[in-house]
């Protein structure tokens, strides 16, 4: 919105000619669709609430062209009805800052993701961890008193970025507070090593502490976006590049009060990753969008 002294500009000229169109940076600001001016064409409201944040915090941006794939990221999202169902989602892998990676996109003015043991940023990659140290990626993010990940409807995704086969468990994974018991509540390991007559494989977890993590099929490589997802009590399914590899009878275990998303990490004092994780997140369970799912966050990856 434009205003001369304290009234409103309804007409703007430039010479004698009227301008249809004003824009301050990627901001319209004439004429006005609303209290703080309009959007730039083809720009989503959601994502531009990110970049609005990011600007008052002083982070650097991504650059303009990465700007669009990732407003195409939030439209595809919501256009498969994916973006409703997510309580935070994270993209490390940005050409602009770590600062810019830590924003949870579902809502950029909370849960920002802080660090410890100094994981190391790379553009267009994401946050890399060190196995043996207690080097994560901490969200703050209660998934105990969430809006959609709940018992019997509940997702938890990551997209690694390289191939390493790593016996330790914890790409993504849900951190219990105290008082402590060690359990495993829900994690994912992208690729374990061939061991003898077994290939590598993916290992996963999601709200069952009675039985040890889940083993999936063949994978031959921890690159790409692995899923794991609860639509009930009885059953977890595992997903790798949208495809369902796996479905376990799990029985649930309910949720403790705290229970913290993290990243680079497993459980409380084991399981750190050596990967680098690019995107991740948790919501209400994705399984019908899977596919989807992972075709909006491959393009992402497969064009930065």
């Amino acid at each position: 919105m434009i205003k001369l002294n304290s009234q409103d500009v309804s007409k703007l000229y430039l010479g004698g000619s009227p301008v249809a169109a004003a824009w301050q940076g990627r901001v319209k600001i004439y004429p006005a669709t609303g209290p703080t001016g309009g959007l730039p064409p083809g720009r989503n409201t959601y994502y531009q609430s990110i970049l609005n944040v990011a600007t008052l915090n002083g982070y650097t941006l991504p650059s303009s062209s990465q700007q669009d794939l990732q407003n195409d990221l939030v439209q595809e999202l919501i256009d498969q009805g994916i973006w409703d169902k997510l309580d935070v989602f994270y993209v490390f892998a940005n050409d602009g800052s770590k600062e810019f990676g830590n924003l949870n996109w579902k809502d950029p003015g909370a849960y920002e993701c802080t660090t410890s043991g100094s994981p190391l940023w790379t553009a267009d990659q994401g946050y890399t961890g060190v196995p043996v140290s207690s080097t994560y990626v901490d969200t703050g993010f209660n998934v105990g008193g969430t809006a959609q990940f709940s018992n019997g409807d509940a997702s938890l995704f990551a997209y690694v970025y390289n191939d390493i086969a790593n016996n330790t468990y914890g790409d993504i994974g849900l951190i219990e507070q105290a008082p402590y018991t060690g359990t495993q509540w829900g994690a994912i390991n992208s690729r374990l090593p061939a061991v003898g007559a077994l290939n590598s494989r993916a290992e996963y977890n999601l709200l069952d502490t009675t039985t040890s993590p889940f083993w999936t099929s063949d994978v031959p490589t921890s690159v790409g976006f692995s899923h794991v997802d609860r639509a009930n009590s009885s059953q977890i399914k595992f997903y790798k590049n949208g495809t369902l590899l796996n479905t376990r009878s799990a029985t649930e275990t309910t949720l403790p009060a705290t229970l913290t998303l993290q990243f680079l990490k497993g459980r409380l004092l084991a399981d750190y990753s050596a990967r680098t994780v690019s995107i991740g997140g948790v919501g209400s369970s994705l399984s019908t969008e899977a596919s989807a799912f992972y075709t909006a966050i491959n393009t992402y990856m497969t064009s930065i």
